[in-house]
């Protein structure tokens, strides 16, 4: 038992001792190599000089000569050699130890007691307070008290019939002063430095990384990462609505909600992530040995950590991912997860997307651009929906509700999620252009006249004209056909099922199920069955038979959903 503690204790002090740096200021090291080689080299010239000065007794040339050159050897192998601060700590530490024996070696050589040589041993106790961590200064500075003690202790008569030893006490109390003063002030101006050096790798307003900070550390975590063949994710989260906070709280109000996001990051970081202020309202989070799924999972209780805190205003944050399968290239790495947080604002915001190539697109800056200004014009246009669906208490929220639909319904014929998203996002602006029809047609309570029909049907092309020149060609087609019917009686163009697209095929199945299982006030709610039973009725004649299908689908698969809570 106590072998193993003597085993365990003897470990420690091994791993303390291959751990510790001598140097704690990385940047005061270079300066300190050269400052020891220097010291060395003017040791074996000092040492040269004091042999052609008249020789006292004990002197010893040929030994005080071989120091000398020795010392000057060792001093420009240190000048040299560069890395000589990346050697390991206990090798610079024996380095250290046998360059203050050779010293005393080289006074007892040229005298003893009455070597002029012993000052180089106060010069390198003042060394070691300027540059030296504290404990491993006490110990070199103990070192060089017990080596000029020891000529004393080896000839104490020749001490006892001299002027020397007192001369010597003045002359080591006042150098260790000035070590000791300057071992002080260098440790000032070091916290001093490195209190600069934060603030320029922090950003003043949370405290986290800033933007050249997170460059510095991303490079070096997925070249370790690369090295290792470990796993890195790279999270970019922006701030949802961001500028509207600003406006309607105040700036005050804004930088507030920024902090309690950081703090947030803070707090769901681990040992080893980073966490950084990337821009405005733009964070990123670099979870190292982390892959894409699980830091979806982390990101997704951030997301909900920030939407449940009790601030006012509430916040929420969308979420881009990517990780280091697809990369090894940092840059292209933070560009891939902004390719995914863009994609998640363009999902409606406050979600997490993982990139993948077949689902997301990476972004360039310019794309970017284009995308921003193009969900800027969507919100104006989902604005102006909301604005003619408010007309009338009985349409309120339709457009919102044929959207989920539309994109449920998508998903039941086969479309890829991509894909059913741009026809939600068409299905939201699908009845715009009935903002130029008359409102007293609107808001009828019966039956509309041969004429106020033929006024409504100009809403499907004024609607394509409206998102003509935000939405794509494609999209702007599901909208100007969602009034056609298969069997070529619809409008504007009375297509028929062949010609319909697919996405306004299902857009109409969803209009027309929204109206009827909402009810107007010229036709009562009905039934989910009895809506169904009529459309799937319809087929190939209102509408298509693969949109009525999909609708089947989607039908089903919610009862069989609704019967398996049922029965938990």
């Amino acid at each position: 038992m106590d072998e193993r503690k003597h085993t365990s204790a003897a470990a420690r002090l091994g791993r303390y001792l291959l751990d510790q740096q001598l140097i704690a200021d990385q940047s005061e090291r270079n300066d300190a190599v050269r400052s020891v080689g220097v010291y060395f080299v003017a040791c074996g010239i000092g040492l040269l000089g004091l042999l052609q000065l008249p020789k006292h007794g004990g002197w010893h040339p040929g030994l005080a000569y071989g120091l000398a050159g020795f010392a000057l050897a060792v001093g420009a192998m240190i000048m040299s050699w560069k890395r000589w601060w990346g050697a390991p700590p206990i090798i610079q530490a024996i380095t250290q130890v046998v360059g203050i024996g050779l010293i005393a070696l080289g006074i007892w050589a040229t005298g003893g007691v009455h070597s002029d040589a012993w000052p180089c041993l106060v010069g390198i106790s003042i060394c070691s307070c300027a540059f030296y961590r504290a404990s491993w200064a006490l110990f070199f500075l103990a070192e060089c008290v017990l080596a000029l003690a020891a000529p004393f202790a080896y000839a104490p008569s020749a001490a006892a019939n001299s002027h020397v030893p007192a001369e010597l006490l003045v002359t080591v109390t006042a150098d260790l002063a000035i070590g000791a003063t300057l071992f002080f002030v260098r440790r000032v101006q070091v916290d001093r430095r490195r209190q600069a050096e934060q603030e320029a790798q922090s950003d003043p307003l949370t405290g986290l990384a800033n933007h050249r900070e997170l460059d510095r550390r991303l490079r070096a975590d997925v070249a370790k990462a690369r090295e290792t063949s470990d796993s890195l994710a790279v999270a970019v989260l922006d701030v949802d609505h961001f500028k509207q906070i600003n406006d309607v709280v105040g700036h005050d109000e804004g930088d507030a909600s920024l902090v309690h996001i950081a703090d947030s990051l803070r707090a769901a970081a681990k040992s080893g992530d980073l966490v950084a202020r990337s821009g405005g309202d733009e964070f990123t989070w670099v979870m190292a040995g982390t892959r894409a799924d699980e830091a979806k999972r982390r990101a997704a209780t951030l997301q909900q950590a920030v939407r449940e805190a009790p601030w006012s205003p509430q916040v929420t944050i969308s979420v881009g991912i990517a990780d280091n399968s697809w990369t090894h290239d940092p840059a292209e790495l933070t560009r891939l997860a902004d390719g995914a947080l863009y994609w998640s604002k363009a999902r409606g915001r406050n979600r997490c997307s993982v990139y993948d190539p077949e689902v997301v697109e990476a972004l360039s800056a310019e794309e970017r651009a284009e995308r921003l200004e193009r969900s800027q014009a969507m919100r104006g246009l989902r604005a102006l929906a909301r604005a003619i669906d408010a007309k009338d208490p009985e349409t309120r929220m339709h457009s919102e509700r044929v959207s989920e639909l539309a994109r449920e319904l998508a998903v039941a014929a086969g479309w890829k999620e991509s894909r059913a998203d741009l026809l939600a996002e068409a299905a939201l602006v699908h009845d715009v252009g009935k903002i130029g029809i008359d409102d007293r047609i609107l808001r009828k309570d019966c039956e509309l006249t041969p004429e106020d029909r033929e006024h409504v049907e100009t809403h499907a092309e004024l609607s394509a004209r409206i998102v003509a020149g935000v939405l794509s060609a494609e999209q702007v087609s599901w909208i100007q056909t969602h009034h056609e019917r298969a069997d070529g009686t619809g409008y504007p163009r009375a297509l028929t099922a062949a010609e319909i697209p697919a996405g306004g095929a299902l857009l109409a199945v969803a209009d027309a199920y929204d109206a009827m299982t909402a009810g107007r006030a010229y036709s009562d709610q009905r039934e989910v069955d009895d809506v169904l039973a009529e459309i799937t009725s319809l087929a190939n004649l209102q509408f298509t038979s693969e949109a009525v299908a999909a609708l089947q689908v989607l039908v089903a698969t919610k009862e069989t959903d609704t019967e398996a809570v049922s029965a938990s």
